[in-house]
């Protein structure tokens, strides 16, 4: 059976029932991985408090295993933050780091995100990173990724709603750039009979191993994201790849 994981999912609070949800949610459809994120903090997230809860499920037994990712800040002193980045690699064992330039309100290509680039090369995490409105433009994720070429980049949501051509370009332009397919709050009006063609798009412009399967529960089931994915019948090489075997290569599992 190929890999399946979900590269973009959210706790809010780390408590139990809150992860328990969590992963039933992914066990609905049979995930064999999941990142795990807590929701962001205006200031300082608690990504502590997310790793002693999932501490359980990190391990390549677990089913499905969590993927743990820390979530900075660059607009707070830079040390703490990045102490703490190296705490998530080396005592977490966390794969990933999350720049949210939308809700902390700061320019995503602005030359202060590049010492946490850096630490995330030297760390070898991924940097999954939310893209749409001018803060997080996919146009200026693509500059960030050009200075830091090494770091392998999630593109949260594809561009959406305003960069999805520009997100598309820079997938197919720069090895680094992936694609995730949180997408479906912008088909609200129909999201259990969306088939959104965006994906395609990527696809056929991109590659299919630039697009990375991702739900951001809990806003939708993983199993509401992948139906509407599957409604465009890309073929079961496409959706294997999808699925999970392209987060696989990109996370190192």
């Amino acid at each position: 059976m190929p890999f399946r994981a979900d590269g973009e999912g959210y706790l809010g609070e780390a408590t139990q029932e809150r992860l328990d949800v969590f992963l039933d949610n992914a066990r609905e459809i049979n995930l064999d991985a999941a990142v795990a994120i807590h929701t962001f903090a205006p200031g300082h997230t608690p990504n502590e408090a997310l790793a002693e809860l999932i501490a359980p499920y990190l391990g390549a037994d677990s089913t499905p295993r969590l993927l743990g990712c820390v979530t900075v800040n660059p607009l707070l002193d830079h040390a703490p933050e990045l102490d703490e980045m190296h705490r998530a690699a080396g005592e977490w064992d966390f794969r990933a780091v999350k720049l949210m330039a939308a809700g902390h309100r700061y320019y995503i290509d602005d030359p202060m995100v590049d010492p946490f680039m850096a630490a995330a090369r030297e760390l070898n995490l991924v940097a999954t990173i939310h893209s749409g409105g001018d803060y997080a433009h996919a146009a200026r994720i693509v500059r960030l990724a050009e200075r830091h070429p090494d770091v392998p980049i999630v593109m949260d949501h594809m561009g959406f709603p305003d960069g999805v051509d520009e997100a598309i370009e820079g997938a197919a332009r720069l090895p680094s750039i992936h694609l995730m397919t949180t997408i479906l709050r912008f088909f609200a009006d129909d999201p259990d009979g969306a088939a959104p063609p965006q994906v395609r798009d990527a696809v056929e412009r991109a590659g299919a191993e630039k697009v990375v399967f991702g739900s951001n529960q809990a806003e939708y089931r993983p199993a509401q994201v992948a139906a509407a994915i599957e409604r465009l019948d890309l073929g079961a090489e496409t959706e294997a790849l999808i699925f999970g075997e392209n987060l696989k290569r990109v996370y190192g599992l």
